[in-house]
């Protein structure tokens, strides 16, 4: 926890990436700076009781905070002899992975289009993906590319993802939608079998990501197939 005193270091941003560097890598840095009121992208030197200090505005701040995954907290409480506003912000080294792997008919999609957008979080749809790489759209690796060839139908997302899976292909799935985290928190809404929970988890850990996996009781009776009507 850094509070009230990044205003004192000389170079701010620098001290900030050194303190979120040594997180853990499930730490959070609880970080109370001032934030002084100007829709600019700046720094401002702000006279104070004691001394005069530089302290950004929101834009500035945003800016110094896009390297990491972070969260406005809330208001802190206001210092004696000081005329900029403090607030509270929590700081991650890993973004968030959400991931929505339920099967056909628990709602995934409806839940993650009405939580994820609202807070500008994309979601990666699992069915499109796999057409979008069975369509050669995406790169990935020469056996991801065999394995599609020879397995990927489109409607049977299941059975791919079972056999993708079987394949000891996790990996290279994850890498096609996931990559090296940048900051920003993700949504993944498709089909993973639950013995394959834990191997995406990790996968997604080793990129970089604080993996989430959402789960919920099916709500009413499932749809029954047209194969099966």
């Amino acid at each position: 926890m850094l509070a009230s005193a990044v205003h004192y270091a000389d170079d701010q941003p620098a001290l900030i990436k050194r303190l979120v560097d040594h997180l853990p890598p499930d730490g959070t840095l609880v970080l109370e700076p001032g934030i002084f009121s100007s829709p600019e992208n700046e720094w401002k030197p702000v006279k104070r009781s004691i001394d005069t200090r530089y302290f950004p505005a929101m834009a500035k701040l945003k800016q110094v905070l896009e390297p990491f995954a972070w969260k406005y907290a809330g208001k802190s409480v206001d210092q004696d002899g000081d005329p900029v506003d403090r607030f509270v912000i929590h700081i991650r080294r890993r973004p968030f992975a959400f991931l929505l792997m339920l099967p056909s008919s628990y709602g995934k999609t409806y839940i993650a289009n009405n939580l994820f957008p609202k807070a500008g979080i994309p979601i990666v749809m699992g069915d499109v993906l796999l057409d979008e790489i069975s369509k050669g759209k995406l790169a990935v690796s020469e056996k991801f590319k065999a394995f599609m060839a020879k397995s990927y139908k489109k409607g049977e997302v299941a059975r791919v993802m079972r056999e993708l899976l079987a394949a000891g292909l996790a990996g290279d799935f994850v890498s096609s939608w996931a990559g090296s985290a940048a900051g920003s928190d993700i949504a993944f809404d498709g089909f993973v079998p639950q013995k394959s929970y834990d191997v995406i988890r990790q996968c997604l850990f080793d990129r970089g990501y604080f993996p989430v996996a959402m789960n919920w009781n099916l709500i009413g009776q499932a749809i029954t197939s047209l194969a099966a009507a």
